[in-house]
């Protein structure tokens, strides 16, 4: 099936975890939600995570929480997709006009702009691209930051948290990258509300609910997460840890 795509913004402004972070660390975050994983495989797309695995894939928020399993934000998904894919280049000259205004919103309201190029997929590419854009244009003014399931490395300018997966290779990458200094994200089967564990392998566990501005978070920190969604069905997923 051919997708003929319309226009829509890059960046999404308002979401409840981006809330939380203006609340509780005055940091305003631009994202750009494309399609996750093979989603638009049908439409003529393509994988857009390309280390997704079966049970991050049925449990994806870029995908099911809130909003986003509704038709119209399914459709400005791939939109941008299929800018990215079909017209990169105005896709980037697009991106760099709403990071630009975003800053100058941030300027006004005496927030910290923060841009997540991959709210959904897992681009590595466009991620080290919006880096280098902001540190050329604003120097530290932007933090840059995403969560990943490719095996992260150092990146100026661009805070990769490791997203901890089933995958038999996933554990050895994240005691690695914890080593190093970096922060992981594990699910846990906990409850929304519910305590989380105080540590995962001897690494402090922080509570990743609270706030989305991984940037911040102390070196070595696990960030944990509660199930989203339905408890009864992400037991047994092999993505979730049981805490």
């Amino acid at each position: 099936m051919k997708y003929t795509a319309g226009f829509s913004k890059l960046l999404t402004y308002g979401t409840a975890k981006i809330d939380k972070s203006r609340a509780n660390s005055n940091v305003w975050e631009g994202v750009v939600y494309m399609s996750p994983a093979d989603e638009s495989v049908p439409y003529g797309g393509a994988n857009m995570c390309a280390n997704a695995t079966v049970g991050c894939k049925s449990l994806c928020l870029g995908k099911y929480a809130g909003r986003m399993h509704m038709p119209n934000a399914m459709r400005a998904r791939l939109n941008r997709t299929f800018l990215y894919l079909r017209e990169r280049d105005r896709f980037y000259a697009q991106l760099g006009k709403e990071i630009d205004a975003h800053v100058r919103r941030c300027r006004r309201k005496g927030m910290r702009p923060a841009i997540r190029p991959n709210g959904a997929q897992d681009l590595r590419g466009l991620g080290a691209w919006v880096a280098r854009y902001c540190a050329k244009k604003y120097g530290n003014e932007v933090a840059v930051y995403d969560y990943t399931k490719i095996a992260p490395s150092q990146i100026d300018g661009y805070h990769l948290t490791y997203s901890h997966s089933e995958r038999p290779e996933s554990l050895r990458v994240s005691l690695d990258w914890l080593a190093r200094g970096g922060s992981v994200a594990v699910v846990f089967a906990v409850r929304k509300g519910q305590p989380l564990p105080e540590s995962w392998h001897g690494y402090p566990v922080i509570d990743g609910d609270k706030s989305d501005a991984r940037f911040m978070d102390a070196p070595g920190s696990v960030v944990g997460l509660r199930i989203k969604g339905s408890f009864k069905k992400a037991i047994g997923n092999p993505f979730v840890v049981l805490a």
